[in-house]
């Protein structure tokens, strides 16, 4: 206590150390609890529900969909579960006492609630009597934050009536504070029972075999493995795949941990996690190196209030407490300060985040887990900064500290402050290479050519099944859309699709090419499907690089049609095979489809995806209610939208319109990973950049006056100013040189480990830039406290001691 209390009295004589020490260990433990928050978020913290370690995403391979009819005879065979549920993302839209509002949430089998051990916080949750008739049960679940939300945490909600889909359902209870759902992204909103999925999605596709729309989770049972559960799914699999061969051939079952769609989100959140943290945690490191350098000059100047206190017979370990009791007490204002500055630091990486209504779960809960690693992190850096210095001091000869002589502290010819500051220059190089490499992949992304033209071009959605219309109500409503919108002064060209690129409606289909050999149903191709109209090639600015477009020729009484990409052609095609006049299959017994036309390949569903096969078809041969009106205008966007919007409501005034924004916001989803790894980095490789000028500033200024002495007679002797700054920043320059290079070596190893896990492009210019960086900062830093030494008059320099 007395060390702590001396310590305390020492810190706040010096408020100038005491405040720069703390805020740069506060942005550097920032950064590394906000980074640890969002791993925290999707992959560390437990879903709320009854032992979720027990809980397992069925997958059919790599894919975490399935038809409901597999889910059905998975349930009833597989002996190595309790229960299995199934759930499906839907979106809504409620209308409650006249106000009408778009929700997301889950359609789920009756058993969903107890198979995860979940409890209403107020009325009742589903049971499996709510999902056995269609159509019979319409009941709705609320989220608590929804409740709250919505319903600003109204008592007598539970038994109240709403519309979904312009079907009456009654709410029949609340779930408990935190619960979201199953997946961690999604803050869902409501439950719907799967028996009412007619009345929500227009259509019940619940008897389909090859319809995969479903994901399914199982609660493995007591004693049961992951591998185990495997191999006895693996029974399971093969006799559905002789049942069934149309649909099951070549059926494999795998088991993922929950929450992030199995397998498909959850190695890549788990690289980019890695990667940011690795990130965070180097730039802890230049700020410990950092202070621990400021603490060994504070050692040095009190060289001889150490070796009094040392020849007074203080012992070695009284010593280093002295100093360990400093960095130790200013570690709990580092964790409090750190804890405070991540939530300051978190709004940048939300606010990278893409402007989608679809509900995403980004809150950073500060909870235990990240509390103890922040204070993990405090104490580390308070040990490291604080243990070298310690030991140092508490080496100190007495007799020589007296004399005022100066300690022999190199490592050959290098102190310990020099390889301070050199390491520093070495990872800041590399953090430094690393925010301007993902930089320039999100600048080279967004100018390379995804299959269509962004630029004066905007999209709005509405679905008509969410208002009760059946197919030929639907077609209808769709082509008065679309005549209404293309007689818009403005607009240069339009189209309506069910979804579009990038959209985070995406549908898949197997292909099967007529006259090839036919594949397993598991091992063929798959392609990107769309439902679109005459016109939408056009709006979204797609080239036509073979045959035509859809036209009036193309409709219910004539044979089928569809349009291919280029990557279709070139992988499914012989290479001079003329893909015009070829048909295709959706199914090996599907009915043939003629392709009319070759589109230019393009990016799908992320901007760093393999080249994926695409297919259109005509939305007047295959209806879709889920609609997309894209136009291409020579208007501002807010003025397009909004004669759009009107067009519309001059159509059918009930529609709901969302997702309406212009073509290049679009891009924001999958440019989402590499805007936050290019805040995340950028921030982190300008702190790191800025505390090794700052140590090379303090490195300089302590040679300076340490070798104030020296520069007066070398100037009394006759040496030019030159010769003076050549001597004092020599050791500088060295240093620099040394760690830029090494950097930039380190900056290849690092800059390819880094863009496989934030999907960005490795240049060797973004580590020679880094290095230049890295070298014009250190000579603005050393050179200050060098052009004030030579200030000081030589008569004067003689005198110092």
């Amino acid at each position: 206590m007395d060390d702590v209390r001396q310590a305390l009295r020492r810190l706040v004589k010096r408020p100038a150390f005491l405040m720069s020490a703390t805020a740069i260990l506060t942005l550097g433990i920032g950064f590394n609890t906000v980074v640890f928050s969002l791993m925290n978020l999707l992959v560390l913290k437990p879903l709320p529900v009854r032992q979720p370690e027990m809980l397992v995403s069925l997958q059919t391979g790599t894919s975490p969909t399935w038809s409901f009819p597999n889910y059905s005879d998975v349930r009833e065979r597989a002996t190595v579960f309790d229960d299995v549920a199934a759930m499906r993302v839907i979106p809504a839209h409620m209308n409650r006492n006249g106000a009408k509002m778009r929700l997301w949430g889950y359609l789920v089998t009756g058993n969903y609630f107890d198979l995860l051990g979940v409890s209403a916080s107020r009325g009742r949750l589903f049971s499996r009597g709510d999902d056995l008739t269609p159509g019979a049960h319409p009941v709705v679940v609320l989220s608590y934050a929804s409740w709250q939300r919505r319903f600003a945490g109204d008592p007598r909600v539970v038994g109240s009536t709403v519309t979904l889909n312009e079907h009456s359902f009654t709410i029949i209870g609340v779930t408990p504070p935190g619960f979201l759902g199953t997946e961690r992204l999604l803050s869902a909103e409501i439950w719907v029972p799967f028996s009412m999925v007619r009345e929500i999605e227009g259509r019940d596709w619940r008897t389909s075999r090859r319809t995969q729309n479903a994901w399914v989770i199982g609660r493995l049972k007591e004693g049961i493995s992951t591998s185990e559960a495997e191999a006895s799914l693996g029974a399971v699999a093969e006799q559905l795949a002789r049942e069934y061969p149309d649909s099951n051939e070549g059926m494999d079952i795998r088991l993922a941990p929950m929450g992030l769609l199995g397998t498909v989100l959850r190695a890549p959140a788990i690289g980019f996690g890695t990667a940011l943290l690795m990130v965070s945690g180097l730039t802890l490191l230049v700020a410990c190196a950092n202070l621990s350098n400021l603490l060994l000059a504070r050692a040095s100047e009190r060289r001889k209030e150490l070796a009094l206190r040392r020849s007074l017979g203080a012992s070695r370990w009284a010593l280093a407490r002295i100093l360990l009791a400093e960095s130790l007490l200013v570690a709990l204002a580092w964790c409090i300060g750190g804890i405070l500055a991540s939530f300051w630091l978190s709004r940048p990486l939300i606010a990278a985040l893409p402007a989608i209504e679809f509900p995403i779960n980004a809150e950073l809960f500060i909870d235990t887990r990240v509390l103890a690693w922040s204070g993990i992190a405090a104490l580390a850096s308070a040990f490291w900064i604080g243990l070298v210095p310690a030991a140092r001091s508490a080496a100190v000869d007495p007799l020589s500290a007296l004399k005022s002589e100066t300690p022999v502290t190199a490592i050959g010819r290098l102190g310990l402050s020099d390889i301070y500051v050199g390491a520093q220059v070495v990872v800041s190089v590399v953090l430094v290479a690393g925010a301007l490499m993902t930089v320039g992949t999100l600048k080279s992304a967004l100018e390379q050519r995804y299959g269509f033209t962004p630029e004066n071009a905007v999209a709005l959605r509405f679905d008509v099944s969410m208002h009760g219309y059946d197919e030929e109500r639907g077609r209808v409503i769709q082509s008065e859309v679309l005549r209404a919108v293309s007689s818009l002064p403005g607009i240069e060209s339009s189209g309506l699709a069910n979804s579009i690129p990038f959209s985070i409606d995406q549908s898949f289909t197997t292909i099967y090419i007529e006259g090839r050999p036919v594949p397993p149903v598991f091992e063929a191709p798959a392609a990107v499907l769309y439902q679109a109209t005459p016109g939408l090639f056009r709006a979204l600015g797609t080239r036509l690089v073979a045959g035509r477009d859809f036209d009036e020729r193309d409709d219910l009484d004539r044979p089928k049609v569809a349009i291919v990409n280029e990557t279709f052609v070139r992988t499914l095609l012989q290479p001079d095979e003329n893909p015009l006049g070829k048909r295709l299959r959706f199914g090996p017994d599907a009915e043939p489809i003629e392709i009319i036309g070759v589109v230019e390949a393009g990016r799908y569903q992320t901007v760093t995806e393999e080249p994926q096969y695409a297919v259109w078809l005509p939305l007047a041969q295959s209806y879709n209610s889920t609609s997309t009106v894209v136009a291409r205008t020579r208007l501002s966007e807010r003025e397009a939208l909004s004669g759009i919007e009107r067009a519309i409501e001059s159509v059918a005034p009930d529609l709901v319109l969302f997702d309406a924004m212009s073509l290049e916001a679009y891009l924001d989803l999958p440019t989402a990973p590499l805007r936050l790894a290019s805040t995340s980095l950028g921030a982190m490789g300008s702190l790191a950049a800025i505390l090794s000028a700052f140590g090379l500033y303090a490195l300089v200024a302590h040679a300076a006056s340490r070798r104030t002495r020296e520069m007066g007679i070398r100037m009394a002797l006759g040496a030019g100013k030159k010769d003076v700054v050549r001597a004092l920043l020599k050791r500088t320059v060295f240093l620099v040189a040394a760690g830029a290079t090494c950097g930039v070596l380190l900056s290849y190893l690092v800059g390819g480990i880094l863009a496989r896990l934030t999907f960005t492009q490795p240049t060797d210019a973004a580590a020679v830039a880094a290095a230049v960086l890295m070298t014009i900062a250190a000579i603005a830093a050393s050179w200050l406290p060098a052009r004030r030494a030579l200030r000081i008059e030589p008569l004067e320099a003689l005198r110092y001691d």
